[in-house]
């Protein structure tokens, strides 16, 4: 054999197991195997597209800007698009950690806890609710609101919400958004309906919190004492070395533009990848449809009902977990929903075996830090 052939399919090898180990979830192995197919020839646009999403999923900006470099030499016609997308991507992100919208910590208290966190905002000076949910992007507000408020809406797209249901999401920017005493000017936002979210009685939702939001800061979701806790993102170093023995750290993964993704297990089923999407009011797991049999969940269908997603009315079936954990931190007899019709999680390119949401994640005070790309799960 000549040395052409043996580096032909070590290229081949490399690339092929990076590319079965991202569809795996496996985005640190993945990496590992697309480094090595490019060792191997460094002509690979596969190769250095795929080592380019591991490393933005790791929030490595500076690797992931220099393979995507590489990958944009390589790239055909129809191959420049993903690579402008994932730039975009980057470019968003840098934004975000040079923004330092604050220099000390804030603390904002709940309006209410449950079924949700609520929060007391200004929008371009007018009070509103919003509510915090790590499965929305940057802000949503509901289009009604934003026509009251002379909001333009601009463009749109067709997002995938619970239950596999889909609605139309439009382009609006906020002029000026204060939750406690942080304001925050010109912010790209999302509209969609949340005034019809029934969840706090008298307390309308004009809009939602979401994840690209909160990655502005070093962020604690502090459910037992019904605050969040706003820092900035250069104080993360001195909490990681402020965290006690009882505290649980989980690595975590950020997949654009807001989703966020960490390993647990749910029952038996050990070392899962999973989105940690705090959304789901009235459940704290949301399973995909290979993880119900796999980690053997006897669905209550005798109690099947309605609920209430992004996209609209859903059904969901519910049942009791034996034991959930993210990382190290585990609860019991945890209660889970179920939607038959489909899940957001089949959009993704790789296995993710459910949601972890909202009654799990209340029994702690829950920091994501982007910094060091850990979680950090503080309590019972």
């Amino acid at each position: 054999m000549t040395g052409a052939y043996v580096a032909a399919v070590a290229l081949a090898t490399a690339l092929a197991q990076g590319n079965a180990a991202f569809a795996a979830g496996d985005f640190g192995g993945a990496l590992i195997d697309y480094r090595a197919s490019i060792a191997h020839d460094g002509k690979s646009f596969a190769a250095y597209f795929g080592a380019a999403q591991a490393a933005l999923y790791a929030n490595d900006l500076r690797a992931a800007t220099e393979y995507l470099d590489a990958a944009q030499v390589l790239a055909d016609a129809k191959q420049t698009a993903p690579v402008k997308i994932l730039l975009g991507e980057v470019q968003s992100r840098i934004r975000m950690q040079q923004a330092r919208p604050i220099s000390r910590m804030a603390s904002i208290p709940m309006a209410a806890v449950d079924p949700l966190p609520l929060f007391s905002v200004q929008v371009n000076g007018r009070q509103a609710y919003f509510m915090l949910d790590t499965g929305a992007p940057n802000l949503i507000i509901d289009p009604n609101f934003a026509k009251e408020l002379g909001l333009p809406m601009t463009g749109g797209f067709n997002g995938t919400f619970a239950g596999g249901k889909h609605a139309e999401v439009r382009d609006v920017l906020v002029p000026a958004f204060r939750i406690g005493s942080v304001t925050l000017r010109n912010l790209q936002s999302s509209a969609l309906p949340t005034r019809p979210i029934p969840f706090f009685g008298h307390k309308r939702v004009d809009g939602i919190i979401g994840t690209i939001f909160l990655s502005q800061f070093l962020s604690t979701v502090d459910y037992p004492n019904r605050r969040l806790v706003l820092r900035p993102r250069s104080a993360s170093a001195a909490f990681e070395q402020s965290l006690g023995a009882g505290a649980a750290t989980i690595p975590f993964w950020y997949v654009p533009d807001h989703f966020l993704l960490a390993r647990g297990s749910v029952n038996a089923l050990n070392d899962q990848l999973f989105l940690v999407d705090s959304g789901m009011a009235g459940g704290g797991f949301g399973p995909s449809q290979e993880t119900v049999a796999a980690a053997n969940i006897g669905l209550d269908e005798m109690h099947t009902g309605t609920g209430v997603g992004g996209g609209g009315a859903v059904s969901i079936i519910p049942f009791t977990l034996d034991r959930l954990c993210l990382g190290t931190a585990c609860q019991a007899n945890v209660r889970g929903l179920y939607t038959p019709q489909g899940s957001p999680l089949q959009n993704f390119p790789f296995k993710v075996a459910g949601i972890i949401s909202h009654q799990f994640l209340e029994h702690f005070a829950w920091t994501i830090d982007f910094d060091a790309m850990r979680m950090v799960l503080q309590g019972s």
